[in-house]
């Protein structure tokens, strides 16, 4: 029973080798950027909201402004109430994606010895995809896991299963929705090739129609999706649609959109850009391992070649949405990357499996070596690169950086001082122009920690001079900051910010220039509302759609 601790061993240790590797070139330990930092100022929303009114105040702030991604921020969320508020707690939490990972691929090795259970695991755990799991704090790849679990255990055979089992597979299916709902399309896709694969694997083997497999099968699948995931789209179905129109077809469809030929497109997520990030050398002895288990599994009989048509077909129908996809962002094909983990896990079990029923000995000693070779190649070649991708190329860059954005905060907890509302009520803090270090998610956390009596939203997208305005009315300070430091995503400039800068300049009557912070590489402005506010009325929209990015 003991040897079921060893995922959770796994999980434990990937974890704090990754957090220790980002300490090391002052990632966790300065400042946090990109999506994670939203993620963890929800969560620190939460922690304030728990503070004042409990689990109930919790249930207000979700039924008001349901979040982005619910299952990440409900884990930073515990984590901060667990650990207290600390940027490494909250990383620690993507312990939990990986122990669902490793256990899993521990349940997939059931049938071989322990030492080849462990050798297996060591080589799935060594794969980067977990290191950008802990690392960037985003839902993809929980969502990924729960999504490749239930699609393997609906393809992997065809033996009769009772109705509640489904429905059970359901829940599944309606946890990877939760966690990361605005992928639903591709979630839901995917769902339905593994539906239908499990379906032509039932008419195969027991005959019957497979329009009638299909349909029974999928009307209980989604009736175990709908009790999970159904209620947080009845509550924000809408902003979830308008997100992704938004995304794909709206004013931020250029922002991720990769040129590149057809055939670089076709291959970014395995041989591109994406694979190197995500599988790293690990696609060498992953896909070998998926080949060679293809090869033993078409000489053996008909329903060894039925499994193994049906999880390539599930690799494939997991890779087309995000190859055809013309934004490339390497976690689009988390799904795909994670299912080739557990197929390649499958691949290694079934044949050792096929060498030890037949006593090829010769076989069963040339894959020991093998797997013990391609162990020791994935532990050589393991890279942590995210610590320079995400801040700078040295650790003294990094921390000049993290004193230019620590004294923007001073500057901000010192102007909200100085703009203290006569009522007593919380400060509002408006974050405008392009997405930067300094933004609503990292100003929410350090405040929460801080106990500062503020709340911050953003202005993401480029408005005219009188519709800013117009969104920065029931403000009482604004900040913005030019230069790549405050810029997009890479270290790119944004002319929004400049813009978002000068329309607050130009309304002197009402906004002062409290304070600017210079760095090396950019510039922060903290502006303060100038007329008396004592008659202002104040609106709480902290989430308001227009003045915050959902």
């Amino acid at each position: 029973m003991l040897w079921w601790l060893a995922p959770l061993v796994a999980a434990i240790v990937v974890t704090a080798l990754t957090i220790g590797e980002s300490q090391r070139h002052g990632r966790l330990s300065t400042f946090a950027v990109v999506d994670n930092v939203n993620y963890m100022g929800e969560g620190a929303v939460w922690v304030r909201a728990f503070r004042t009114d409990g689990a109930a105040g919790i249930l207000e702030r979700y039924l008001e402004h349901p979040p982005h991604a619910p299952f990440i921020v409900a884990t930073v969320f515990a984590a901060f109430i667990i650990g207290g508020m600390d940027e490494a707690c909250a990383h620690a939490a993507g312990a939990v994606p990986l122990l669902g990972a490793f256990g899993f691929v521990w349940w997939l090795s059931r049938r071989v010895a322990w030492p080849m259970r462990l050798v297996t695991l060591a080589l799935c755990a060594t794969t980067p995809i977990w290191m950008w799991s802990i690392e960037i704090v985003k839902p993809d790849y929980m969502a990924a896991i729960a999504a490749m679990i239930a699609a393997m255990l609906l393809v992997l055979d065809a033996r009769r299963k009772p109705w509640w089992w489904l429905v059970a597979n359901g829940m599944i299916w309606g946890f990877a929705l939760w966690a990361k709902p605005t992928i639903f399309p591709a979630t839901l896709w995917l769902c339905g090739i593994a539906v239908l694969l499990r379906a032509w694997r039932v008419r195969c083997e027991r005959g019957g129609s497979l329009v009638g497999h299909a349909v029974r099968m999928g009307l209980l699948v989604g009736a175990g999706v709908q009790v999970v995931s159904g209620p947080h789209y009845a509550i924000a179905g809408g902003e979830i649609v308008r997100y992704i129109t938004r995304n794909m077809f709206g004013d931020k469809s250029g922002a991720w959109r990769w040129h590149g030929t057809v055939v670089e497109h076709a291959a970014f997520h395995l041989l591109g850009g994406g694979g190197r990030a995500m599988l790293g050398p690990a696609r060498v002895w992953m896909v070998t391992c998926c080949a060679a288990g293809f090869v033993v599994a078409a000489r053996a009989r008909a329903a060894a070649r039925r499994s193994a048509v049906a999880l390539a077909a599930l690799l494939a129908a997991a890779y087309v949405p995000a190859a055809v996809n013309p934004m490339k962002i390497r976690e689009f094909a988390a799904a795909f990357q994670v299912g080739l983990v557990f197929c390649s896990t499958i691949a290694i079990v079934y044949i050792w499996r096929v060498g030890c029923v037949c006593g090829r000995d010769r076989r069963r000693s040339a894959m020991v070596l093998g797997l013990a070779a391609m162990l020791a190649f994935a532990a050589a070649t393991l890279a942590w690169p995210f610590p320079r991708m995400m801040t700078a190329d040295s650790r003294l860059e990094a921390d000049a950086r993290a004193e230019t954005i620590d004294a923007t905060y001073r500057a901000v907890v010192r102007a909200i001082d100085a703009s203290r509302s006569p009522d007593g009520s919380d400060a509002w803090i408006v974050v405008g122009g392009g997405a930067g270090a300094v933004n609503r998610g990292l100003l929410n956390l350090w405040m929460t920690r801080d106990r500062v009596p503020a709340r911050a939203g953003s202005i993401t997208s480029r408005r005219d001079r009188d519709k800013t305005l117009n969104l920065l009315g029931p403000a009482d300070i604004a900040v913005a900051g030019v230069g790549p430091i405050a810029g997009s995503k890479g270290g790119k400039r944004t002319g929004w910010s400049e813009e978002f800068i000068a329309h607050a300049r130009s309304a002197q009557e009402e906004w002062d220039e409290y304070a600017r912070v210079e760095g090396e590489d950019g510039s922060y402005f903290v502006f303060v509302r100038a007329r008396d506010r004592g008659g202002t009325k104040r609106i709480d929209h902290d989430e308001d759609e227009e003045a915050a990015e959902y």
